[in-house]
């Protein structure tokens, strides 16, 4: 019986390698037959192993899809964004906090200086421009903390229409005073003795107008100077206050500022009044232009 073994198409055939000798029996298959059989089965055992590892990872990418990194920074951006954006919020939220109580704390400290008669006569401590600056402080930014906190636009709005009167105002106090003080303290105090502690002192003529101007130029991002209205307000507000305080004096038969007490002449006396109001005016156009132009550029 001869054995008869499959060949590869690409390979040409060859004569069977089992002959039959002449007294009829077979010889054994030649070498090179036996190793055609077993690359035809290395070659389908190898198709076949190749074939399911590629479905396996087809598998493991189907069942554990690892997501590109260029998606991956997106996220982190995200984040970082988010947290810089909390921070914001909550060094605005605490500058206003801050300023508000240190603004109580004066108001409330100020009615202490009993020998001073700083709460005494008509118009009390509204007669002092500090006191009415540290007031519309106090309203702007409790206006301001009140918009963080119920996240009501009008709030917002509210503040931002005082605030080009709070912000010169104090830069007129803290200028005036100091440069009043330091010209001669006879000006602010009738016995040339600063009674005030000095840290009082910042607080009340220091600290309220680095307070607003910190509010203007970082935390009131919807604010946009009005030019004419908002120098007409100033304007307005400049003067009421003289008028207020010329009627106190009448009332009271004294100025609050010996500077104006020691003046004799009343047209004098308007002139410095008109001129502290131009000086507040001129510290409006200056922030106003400065602001503006930084909105611009931003």
């Amino acid at each position: 019986m001869v054995l008869k073994l499959s060949t590869s198409p690409f390979v040409s055939p060859k004569p069977s390698s089992r002959a039959v000798d002449p007294s009829g029996h077979s010889k054994p298959a030649s070498s090179s037959s036996i190793v055609r059989l077993s690359f035809l089965n290395n070659t389908n055992n190898g198709s076949s192993n190749t074939s399911s590892q590629v479905k396996g990872l087809e598998r493991r990418r189907h069942h554990h899809y690892v997501q590109p990194s260029s998606q991956k920074p997106k996220h982190g951006d995200d984040q970082l964004k988010l947290s810089a954006h909390d921070i914001f919020s909550w060094s605005k939220r605490l500058l206003r906090l801050i300023s508000l109580t240190s603004v109580v704390f004066v108001i409330l400290y100020a009615p202490t200086l009993k020998t001073q008669g700083v709460n005494h006569g008509f118009g009390g401590g509204t007669q002092y421009l500090t006191i009415v600056g540290l007031i519309t402080t106090w309203i702007c930014m409790a206006l301001g903390l009140a918009a963080d906190i119920l996240q009501w636009p009008g709030w917002t709005r509210c503040k931002n229409a005082i605030l080009p009167i709070v912000v010169p105002t104090e830069c007129a106090v803290a200028g005036l005073y100091w440069g009043l003080v330091y010209k001669d303290v006879y000006n602010i105090y009738p016995d040339g003795h600063r009674y005030l502690p000095f840290w009082v002192d910042i607080q009340m003529h220091g600290l309220p107008f680095i307070f607003v101007l910190v509010e203007m130029f970082y935390y009131s991002p919807t604010f946009r100077v009005r030019r004419f209205i908002d120098f007409m307000s100033l304007a307005m507000f400049a003067l009421v206050y003289i008028c207020w305080s010329s009627l106190c004096a009448h009332m009271d038969g004294e100025w609050p500022y010996p500077i104006l007490q020691n003046t004799p002449c009343p047209w004098e006396r308007l002139r410095l009044m008109l001129v502290s109001s131009a000086v507040g005016l001129a510290m409006h156009v200056v922030i106003s232009e400065t602001h503006a132009r930084t909105i611009t550029n931003a």
